[in-house]
């Protein structure tokens, strides 16, 4: 799901993305975020009822302060010493992954507003030219598995329990059987 949008309120959509053929998903960011954030899900790697493999944002903090580090924005923003030390000390869990879009690597790009980003818009920006080193030194350091090998080897690894026992609560059978889409809420009115 875009900018970690899969929320207690969008469950329904781990069962269509399961039914439309995806395997995983890196849809969950188990933190307050200025966009999402889904505060209490599980940071290491989980099963959704329905099957769907979730890679949660891995996170680096100090106290109850929690945020991604490995990807985008935040990737861009964060000093490299911060990102080391965030990886060795951050709940990256048994499979670590980044990610990045086209723009991040864009210096070329003009800035332009960006629809329904806010203030957060100008943040697209920034750490551009510094953004392909960084991702050099990460790949460098031996972090560079494609996410369906993470995946191979976490579930070799016995990473993934049963989902009612490491899915977040509100991912219960109760709950799965009574999140709705935004078309079903539609036709129930």
């Amino acid at each position: 799901a875009p900018t970690f949008s899969l929320v207690p309120e969008s469950l329904w959509a781990t069962e269509v993305l399961a039914a439309e053929g995806f395997t995983y998903s890196s849809s969950v960011l188990s933190a307050p975020n200025p966009l999402f954030g889904y505060p209490g899900a599980p940071t290491e790697p989980f099963l959704w009822p329905s099957g769907l493999a979730e890679f949660p944002a891995p996170l680096a903090g100090i106290g109850p302060v929690h945020m991604p580090f490995l990807g985008g924005t935040y990737f861009r923003l964060l000093p490299w010493p911060v990102i080391a030390a965030a990886r060795r000390f951050g709940d990256v869990g048994p499979a670590p992954w980044t990610y990045v879009h086209p723009y991040d690597f864009d210096t070329e790009e003009r800035y332009w507003p960006v629809p329904d980003a806010g203030r957060l818009a100008p943040l697209l920006w920034v750490g551009r030219r510094r953004a392909l080193a960084k991702m050099d030194r990460l790949l460098a350091s031996g972090a560079g598995l494609p996410l369906r090998d993470r995946i191979a080897d976490a579930v070799a690894g016995g990473v993934f329990g049963p989902a009612t026992s490491v899915a977040p609560a509100t991912v219960g059978a109760g709950a799965a059987a009574t999140a709705t889409s935004p078309r079903d809420r539609a036709e129930q009115r």
